[in-house]
């Protein structure tokens, strides 16, 4: 099975369903993790803390041994001015 996790920012995706990941991966599911947004902190983005959230989630990646991540890199708190970037990736 083909199972895809759709997260808005990185470490959503463990801290949301990491052990329902666990189990597909366990389940010898094909597991696809989508980050949708980059992070801001206290509203302004900051290249280099997305970086380290960046190689975080590669390496929860390993951790959790599923199959591919994705970084859509939209504008958080702003997602609603980027919508068709949302469809159309």
């Amino acid at each position: 099975m083909n199972v895809l996790v759709i997260a808005p920012h990185m470490d959503d995706e463990v801290l949301g369903c990491g052990g329902t990941i666990a189990r597909h991966v366990e389940c010898g599911d094909n597991v696809f993790v989508c980050f949708v947004a980059q992070r801001v902190y206290n509203h302004q983005y900051n290249d280099e803390r997305n970086e380290v959230e960046k190689e975080h989630a590669n390496r929860a990646k390993e951790l959790l041994s599923y199959k591919e991540l994705v970084f859509f890199g939209l504008n958080d708190e702003r997602l609603d001015a980027c919508i068709q970037d949302i469809i159309i990736p």
